[in-house]
């Protein structure tokens, strides 16, 4: 007996979900015994194309699509659009995407938010613009997206032109959109709509958006207000998360909180449930850098061996101003982890000028 089309598609997509490429090719190879079904039948095609996207495989992924003998349709293209997408072959996503007979939202959020996922948020601004000349109604995932590109390019006049975007979709009161567009004013510096647009949002916050508004005063160097959010939130009852607890850390390093800071730190598995991360230990770094404590900071992260990671070291060396016999020692170590990283190079440069 062998499986019908909504089978085999049901097992593919239980594969892309669980990232088990082991599983999705043995099942892309047992279909060669039911007939070639992944040649006729598009949504089996589609699926395996969106697998072996997601699984870093763009070049089976477009092997697939090129092999569906069956009328590809939109959503076979804009899978094969994400896919390449997602594996940083961008060229060959834009040039796919323009030959599209047709395009929907998704098609468009697909390649932009690759260009995003690129660092290349000028690209995916140019996209946007464009779509809205074709008169395609942007939906939640690109004006996430957008508001993304305009924190991380600092552009404040973008956000609010995109904020109003949202208000003539009527989706400003979206709970992704909404948090998308407090954490873009934070990181743009602008705290005061930051708090406007968290107060205007439902009622009974969760995680995400009391983190959003903690991370954009630390991002400002507002390190009390951030600690006065952080209890806040508490006080309402919900648990901070590791992302959370990054930004609690880096706003005692602002403010020079070391002990409050490593008290967070030491506590956040017993209280929280959260093992310390890469990026936890990097601003526990920070915190004894900024504050001079380097030796403390260095043998910090030699008794952490490994768990501390290239972060860490490359936080401490960013601290080394002054002290050039430790600032070369960690340098060393740096360019050991990482040996192509621009920023470590710079850092280092400067600190031996």
């Amino acid at each position: 007996v062998y499986p019908d089309e909504v089978t085999v598609v049901s097992a593919i997509d239980a594969c892309a979900h669980q990232g088990d490429l082991a599983m999705g090719i043995a099942v892309h190879s047992d279909l060669a015994s039911s007939g070639g079904i992944e040649i006729e039948d598009a949504a089996v095609g589609n699926s395996l194309i969106n697998l072996y996207g997601k699984c870093r495989m763009a070049e089976e992924a477009l092997e697939v699509f090129q092999s569906m003998r069956c009328r590809k349709n939109v959503v076979s293209w804009t899978a094969i659009v994400a896919a390449l997408a997602q594996n940083k072959r961008l060229d060959q996503a834009r040039d796919l995407f323009n030959r599209m007979p047709i395009r929907n939202v998704v098609s468009w959020n697909a390649i932009i938010t690759g260009y995003l996922d690129d660092d290349r948020p000028p690209d995916a601004i140019d996209l946007y613009y464009r779509m809205r000349q074709e008169g395609v109604p942007a939906d939640r995932v690109t004006f996430v997206a957008m508001l993304e590109a305009a924190a991380s390019i600092t552009n404040l006049v973008l956000g609010r032109v995109i904020h109003s975007h949202t208000q003539e979709e009527g989706i400003d009161g979206d709970i992704l959109v909404g948090t998308a567009l407090l954490s873009m004013y934070g990181r743009c510096g602008c705290t005061e709509m930051a708090i406007r647009t968290f107060h205007g949002m439902p009622p009974r916050h969760d995680v995400v958006v009391w983190s959003a508004l903690i991370a954009s005063f630390s991002h400002c160097g507002n390190g009390g207000k951030a600690l006065e959010v952080f209890h806040g939130m508490l006080l309402d009852g919900i648990l901070p998360n590791g992302v959370t607890l990054v930004s609690v850390l880096s706003a005692c390093s602002h403010i020079g909180a070391v002990e409050k800071g490593w008290g967070f730190l030491a506590s956040m598995s017993s209280d929280f449930g959260i093992q310390p991360s890469e990026d936890h230990l990097a601003c526990a770094v920070d915190l004894l850098g900024r504050s001079g404590r380097l030796a403390e900071a260095e043998e910090f992260l030699l008794d952490k061996d490994e768990e501390g990671g290239g972060r860490g070291w490359k936080s401490l060396l960013g601290s080394c101003q002054g002290d050039v016999g430790r600032a070369s020692r960690i340098a060393e170590l740096v360019l050991r982890l990482d040996p192509v990283d621009c920023s470590s190079h710079v850092t280092i440069s400067n600190i031996l000028a």
